[in-house]
């Protein structure tokens, strides 16, 4: 039976796009906050995660963070002297870059500089992190899996065979290499090997305190946080313009880690 013009899909939710009312609010927070903090710090999150920043966000009640398109972020601020909001704010745009965020407080520089300088916290890596150490899983049989497991892991890519009901590695592999970016399946087996590459933690990048700004990691140092997880803030992509909250280790890259195997 051939189908009816008249039926029609009606799709009962109403959503209104994100545009430029939503851009133009986030322009007028961030400049009500810089009338009422004394001073502004812009930060890089190094391997974001939520429930984490929510974490430093609990511990700064009294501050404001705001994490959003670093275009919009930079325009409240000012692209230039004659746009600044206030004196030298556009140095302060200018060093917005990649997983940006502003964060306004009246607290004491060494207070901000020693918090954000100590707080890291390991996390599980995902798809698309550069690993910093080699894990590797020697053969033999995997008593922490369960036999169910077998179809799993076989799927994740472990040679792995099911031996008087245990689940055993055929041969030694290796899940990931220093310096090689994490594919999605290592990621999952390194959760499962309960594993933690990634770190979470923040760059302080620059400060502004009376109408004075203080750059406070080198170019260098820069170029290399601004690269690193570019994507959290795609400046390529303006419908999604904005998320408003409120108030490495480099010397380890060689590292290799070798699991031990319970016999």
């Amino acid at each position: 039976m051939p189908k009816s013009r008249r039926e029609r899909a009606i799709t009962l939710a109403k959503t209104t796009k994100k545009g430029r009312a939503r851009k133009e609010a986030l322009v007028e927070e961030i400049r009500q906050a810089a009338d009422t903090y004394e001073n502004v710090y812009v930060f890089n999150v190094l391997n974001m995660r939520t429930n984490k920043l929510q974490q430093v966000r609990s511990n700064w009640r009294s501050s404001r963070f705001f994490i959003g398109k670093n275009k919009v972020m930079a325009r409240a601020l000012g692209r230039n002297p004659q746009e600044e909001y206030k004196p030298n704010f556009h140095k302060i745009a200018q060093s917005i870059g990649g997983s940006s965020g502003l964060l306004f407080t009246n607290a004491a520089n060494e207070e901000v500089v020693n918090f954000f300088t100590d707080f890291k916290e390991k996390d599980f890596a995902r798809a698309g992190f550069i690993c910093t150490q080699t894990i590797k899983v020697d053969k033999g049989p995997l008593t922490r899996f369960q036999h169910s497991m077998l179809p799993y892991l076989r799927k994740l890519g472990l040679p792995v065979i099911l031996f008087e009901g245990v689940i055993e590695l055929e041969k030694d592999y290796v899940i990931c290499q220093a310096g090689t970016e994490l594919k999605a399946e290592a990621a999952k087996l390194l959760k499962l090997f309960n594993i933690q590459l990634a770190e979470f933690q923040f760059v302080l990048k620059s400060h502004w305190n009376k109408d004075k700004f203080t750059s406070l990691i080198s170019s260098t140092e820069t170029q290399i946080t601004d690269e690193t997880n570019v994507n959290m803030n795609d400046d390529d992509n303006d419908d999604d313009d904005s998320n408003i909250i409120d108030s490495k280790n480099a010397n380890n890259q060689n590292d290799k880690i070798e699991l031990p195997i319970k016999k």
